[in-house]
């Protein structure tokens, strides 16, 4: 079995059935339910309306890698292709900060 996961592009292209947990919250959310998720990330003020209006203007990975700039507090200049990309680079910045006080 390939167990590959993945990419942005795809998981934004599909379209989750009844019942399932998994999708682009930034193409499959509410708006009321992606405020609140981005919200408990503490995501919010002006980089929630930036994320907001690249959604409602379908540049769903755009929005992600503005959350991810607002979440961890750098920039991002690669953006954001793939899940697993946000997780490492993620790590990366968090485990840097544990080992350098200065962050």
């Amino acid at each position: 079995m390939d167990y590959t996961p993945y990419s942005c592009q795809k998981i934004i292209s599909s379209t989750p059935g009844v019942g399932d947990h998994h999708g682009c919250p930034y193409r499959h959310f509410s708006e009321e339910n992606l405020r609140a998720a981005l919200g408990k990330m503490g995501v919010g003020g002006r980089a929630m309306e930036d994320v907001m209006n690249k959604v409602r203007n379908r540049h769903y990975q755009l929005a992600c890698t503005l959350t991810f700039e607002a979440v961890h507090g750098t920039s991002c200049d690669a953006g954001i292709n793939h899940p697993n990309q946000y997780f490492i680079d993620s790590q990366k910045i968090l485990n840097s900060s544990k080992t350098d006080p200065s962050r």
